[in-house]
Formats: C-alpha cells, sequence, structure tokens
C-alpha cells in the first residue's frame, strides 16, 4: 500500500502548525488563517491535570462552546475521561463527542483524525516513553482555533529536538483567511450543498425535532456524518414546494369571500361575503380558484391561504357534549358536516363574534392549546360544505386532505371557470345560472 503523505496544513491557523512542525514526518506547507498564538503554561507534574482543568475553565470564561473544547492528555488519562468510558462504555463515550453538547476529554492517542476548534494539551509524561513524539504530534495538531500547552515542555523540547527534521518554511505564501467553522467544515468535505438541522427548520418553518422525525422517518433525505444530520438542499427545496405552497394568506374579508367562491363552485348561491368583494377583488379570486381546481393535492393551498377566515381557538370541555353541540349559537363543521363521508375527530364549531363570551361561560370552555373542542370565531357563523371543507384543510392529516382533493376534484375537468361579473351578474360555476351579486 503506498503511504498518504499530508504536505499541506489546512486545518490549524498558522501559529499552532507551526508548534508541531518539526514533528512532522515530511515537510509541510502551512495554509491555514492566522488566530491566536499558541499558550504555554509551564507546570510541574504534579498538578498538571489541575492546571489543564483550570484552563479548560478559562476558555469557557472566554466565550467558547463546551462542544468546540477538548482537554488530551499524553500519558495517564484524565479522571473524567476514564469516569465516562468505565460508566458509559466506549461506544456511548464516543458517541458523546458527536453529540457536541460537552466538554471532550480524550487521550492523544484516541484522538488521531478528529479535532476541535480549542484544545488544551495535558503534557503529563516526560517525554521517554515509547511513541512520545507520535503523541505530542498528534496532540498539538487536534486544534484548529486555539490550542494551550499545560506542563513542563522543556523535559520533552530538549529531548525531541535533535530527532526533529529541519524546521519547515511556508513554500508559498497563506492566503488571510479565518479558520473555517465546524458547519463550514463540514461543507468542505460533503460539498457546500448540504444544510444542518437548524438551518432546515429555519427554512422550513419547523421546530428541529419535528425536522429530525422526518429525517429518521425518510420523509425528509438525509445521511448522518458522524451523529450530525446532513441534508442536501435540493431536498429541502423539494420539501419546502410541498409543505409551502406559493401565495400570501388573504385577509379575513378575501378569505370569507374565497370560501363563499368555492361554495358557489359546488353549486351554491352567492354569498354576502362574495357580494362585498368588488370587482378587481372577484377577478383576484377567480384566478385563485383556477389554481385550486388545477392542481392535485388542493388542500395545502387552502392552508396557506385562508388561515384568517376566522379566529380559530381550542378549548377543554368536561360537560355534556350533546349539550354544546346541540346549543343554537352553535353551527357544526368539519368531520360533522352531514354530506361529509367522514366520522369521528375532534369537532369543528363556528360561533359568531357576538356569541362566544357566553357561550364560553355557558359551558365553561376552557382555552387550551391541546383541548379537544375547535371553535371557529367569525362575524356570522357559516359551516356550509365549502366552509367544513376548509376545516379539514385546517386540521389536516392524509385523510382529511383526501376528502377535500376529491370533492374538489371534479372541478378539473372543466375546460375554464368562469369568474367574470357582468352587467353585476355573477356566472355561477358548475350550475350554469346567474345570481345578481
Amino acid at each position: 500500500m503506498i503511504p498518504l503523505v499530508l504536505d499541506h496544513n489546512l486545518r490549524s491557523t498558522r501559529q499552532i502548525a507551526q508548534s508541531f512542525v518539526p514533528l512532522a514526518p515530511a515537510c509541510i506547507v502551512l495554509r491555514g488563517g492566522d488566530g491566536p498564538e499558541v499558550e504555554f503554561i509551564p507546570t510541574p507534574q504534579g498538578e498538571v491535570m489541575s492546571a489543564a482543568g483550570d484552563a479548560v475553565e478559562r476558555l469557557l470564561d472566554e466565550g467558547w462552546q463546551p462542544q468546540d473544547v477538548a482537554l488530551l492528555t499524553m500519558g495517564a488519562r484524565h479522571p473524567v475521561q476514564r469516569e465516562r468510558q468505565e460508566t458509559l462504555g466506549l461506544a456511548a463515550y464516543w458517541e458523546d463527542f458527536w453529540s457536541n453538547d460537552d466538554v471532550f476529554y480524550g487521550h492523544v492517542l484516541g484522538f488521531k483524525g478528529v479535532e476541535r476548534r480549542a484544545v488544551v494539551l495535558c503534557l503529563n509524561e516526560d517525554g521517554t516513553r515509547d511513541r512520545s513524539r507520535e503523541r505530542l504530534y498528534v496532540g498539538l495538531s487536534r486544534a484548529t482555533d486555539r490550542l494551550v500547552v499545560v506542563g513542563d515542555h522543556r523535559c520533552w523540547s530538549a529531548s525531541e529536538a535533535d530527532r526533529c527534521p529541519t524546521t519547515c518554511v511556508d513554500r508559498e505564501p497563506a492566503r488571510p483567511q479565518r479558520p473555517l467553522p465546524q458547519w463550514d467544515r463540514i461543507r468542505y468535505h460533503c460539498g457546500m450543498s448540504v444544510m444542518s438541522v437548524s438551518d432546515v427548520a429555519s427554512s422550513l418553518g419547523l421546530q428541529e425535532a419535528r425536522v429530525r422525525r422526518m429525517l429518521a422517518s425518510g420523509q425528509l433525505a438525509g445521511r448522518k456524518v458522524g451523529k450530525v444530520w446532513v441534508v442536501d438542499r435540493d431536498a429541502v427545496a423539494a420539501a419546502g414546494d410541498a409543505r409551502r405552497p406559493a401565495g400570501r394568506p388573504m385577509s379575513a374579508a378575501m378569505a370569507r369571500a374565497m370560501i363563499d367562491l368555492i361554495g358557489q363552485d359546488l353549486g351554491a348561491a352567492p354569498g354576502d361575503d362574495w357580494r362585498a368583494v368588488d370587482e378587481r377583488g372577484r377577478s383576484r379570486l377567480g384566478d385563485h380558484l383556477r389554481r385550486l381546481l388545477a392542481v392535485d393535492e388542493s388542500a395545502p393551498l387552502l392552508r396557506a391561504w385562508l388561515p384568517h377566515r376566522a379566529d380559530r381557538r381550542r378549548y377543554s370541555f368536561r360537560g355534556e357534549s350533546d349539550e354544546l353541540l346541540g346549543d343554537a349559537r352553535v353551527v357544526l363543521g368539519g368531520v360533522h358536516h352531514a354530506e361529509l363521508p367522514l366520522f369521528g375527530g375532534l369537532p369543528d364549531l363556528h360561533v359568531a363574534s357576538s356569541d362566544i363570551d357566553d357561550l364560553v361561560w355557558d359551558h365553561l370552555l376552557v382555552a387550551d392549546l391541546a383541548g379537544e373542542i375547535i371553535v371557529h370565531v367569525e362575524p356570522v357563523a357559516r359551516a356550509d360544505l365549502a366552509a367544513s371543507l376548509v376545516d379539514l384543510a385546517q386540521s389536516g392529516g392524509p385523510r382529511n386532505d383526501a376528502v377535500v382533493a376529491e370533492l374538489l376534484g371534479w372541478g378539473r375537468s372543466m375546460a375554464t371557470v368562469d369568474t367574470t361579473v357582468r352587467c353585476g351578474e355573477h356566472i355561477s360555476h358548475g350550475v350554469g345560472s346567474g345570481d345578481r351579486c
């Protein structure tokens, strides 16, 4: 096997790289950016562990995040490392490194090929043991931005100097650059088109926990680098297109007029909400209806366009359901509409704005974001077929979305949808008769 010789250093700053260049097996070209000088803290052997711990605390006080800091020993393991390995086991111990939520305690020989932005190197040996040169080289080269060396470095500097190759110098000027943060280094290896869970959550408007569930279930394509999820931008764009249909939410008045227009498409007569819209508004709503009838999945569009059609509230209720559902001030919608082929699910109640306070008091409803009662508060309570379809769309779920698509799907076979206004008349869709607006 041909050995692979690394003769360019991009991981560490120039200041850090200059500390381990004399120990390298070959000359190295320094390509890292500039950073702080390497800090040496002379410490007697008996106090080196304690002093290294103090150095870690000082880095945290300077503002370094715990997940960016590692304490590495050259001799005996640090007590924290020993405790974690004995308590957690080796597998869980290394999972803790990838979890990125705490300072990592390790040994230089187990840290090959790994890095942290800030490293405290504990020289708890005198440099006379086997592989001491290799240990020192690994320990000094694991930091990318900040390096603190704790111990009596005279012990190893004198013994190593006569064994080191000629000190290497820069063969070409290093380009001024800041050390790469963790995610920039991941993108360097995986490609610039990858995103983190945090980036995906921000892009899609979701919680990070929801994004992780989507990745684990395969709903969103991604892969893991260590314990970190990496997601391709194209996959995020596709998920965004599916979750966020184009188009801004309508105002409350326009949303209610849109529901009225959907009702006309389903065979109802124009209502007051439609009549209150001017000609320009009707034209815009007609464009929306044409788009709604042209897509296979109409429920996501309704969710995007009509969140403001009513004040949607959730309540907990401990009384008799028949009394509440039979109240004259309540109009049943959603799954309770007689023309919808559904049963079960949370009831959607439509209540007029003027009645909601009395209804809450009379039935002792308690506002609760996880409550079992959904109440739509609007100027005039309406729960016809069109409004009930919007109820289903807002509740979401595969079953509800399928019913919405099925009932609106027949309109896709129409060559055109006539939403013009002529001489004060609106030509109804699929009905063939005109009604005075």
